[in-house]
């Protein structure tokens, strides 16, 4: 193996306990091992990463120093399996894709959704009027339209909006009779909400379609919440604005890219990974769903 040359350019700051060392700094050789150059930054970061981002290696010179021998022992593995050629290994050229892939998801997702979210003073005003209000609402989910038609029926013909929900509804709240309890803005999905915070004591709403079916609501009673105070939740509702803006950003996105590429859809396959003692090896290869053209 080649002589190891170690240049160690750690400065006064640092082996003095300076917490946060300057820009230049960060780009500072710390050592090279046959050729590849190990930064301060490079350093810093294998440290926080094994350390759940805990700096204490900056106020210590020694600890400095012992972890840059770390950093290097590491550095020697990698380069001695490279020279072994364990880069071409299928397990580790899986692992690296896999890596790889992790970071254009994280770096596009930051780029393209998170950093084109924002949420202004009046839309937080917006939440705020929005939430005024208490709603007690009751509650019925089905999976298609023609049958909240028939629950709906059965309600308008007298029977109890709790005994409904407890007999057709596929939502959690069946087991109380659809009872959701006190509701306000930020809580439910948005098609319910719209409804639910136009709607008066007594009334009811539906068939609401929604992302998980066919919804019925009815609200029993309504609280004005004329008390609170704008600033001591501003900073909630901000969040929750925020929160929804990410979630439909990303919903639009994720649409527009499905219109954007091909999608196949392989449906026999799938039936014949999941349940491979009903399949149909005549089926094979057929049912081919187009998601997207």
């Amino acid at each position: 193996m080649k002589k190891i040359a170690l240049i160690i350019f750690l400065t006064v700051l640092v082996f003095t306990g300076c917490r946060k060392p300057s820009y230049w700094l960060q780009e500072a050789k710390m050592a090279e091992v046959n050729g590849d150059v190990i930064t301060f930054e490079d350093m810093k970061r294998s440290f926080e990463k094994g350390h759940g981002g805990h700096g204490a290696f900056l106020e210590d010179a020694d600890m400095n120093r012992d972890y840059l021998q770390k950093v290097i022992d590491k550095q020697l593995l990698v380069q001695e399996g490279l020279r072994i050629g364990l880069d071409k290994d299928e397990d580790i050229r899986e692992i690296v894709k896999n890596s790889r892939d992790s970071k254009i998801i994280e770096q596009f997702y930051t780029d393209e959704i998170v950093k084109k979210v924002a949420v202004s003073e009046e839309e937080t005003k917006e939440a705020f009027e929005k939430s005024r209000n208490l709603y007690k609402v009751l509650y019925i989910l089905v999976k298609d339209k023609e049958e909240s038609k028939k629950a709906i029926a059965r309600i308008e013909a007298g029977e109890p909006f709790e005994k409904v929900a407890e007999e057709v509804s596929i939502h959690e709240s069946k087991e109380r009779g659809g009872d959701l309890g006190f509701v306000m803005w930020g809580v439910m999905v948005k098609e319910v909400e719209d409804a639910v915070l136009s709607m008066k004591e007594g009334e009811m709403r539906g068939p609401i379609k929604t992302r998980d079916g066919w919804a019925i609501v009815k609200v029993t009673a309504v609280e004005p919440q004329d008390k609170v105070e704008y600033e001591k939740v501003r900073e909630e509702l901000k969040n929750k604005v925020y929160n929804r803006k990410l979630e439909s950003r990303k919903n639009t996105y994720s649409e527009s890219l499905k219109n954007k590429y091909d999608i196949k859809i392989f449906e026999s396959e799938i039936k014949t990974a999941l349940f491979p003692d009903n399949s149909d090896d005549s089926e094979k290869g057929k049912n081919v769903i187009l998601a997207s053209g």
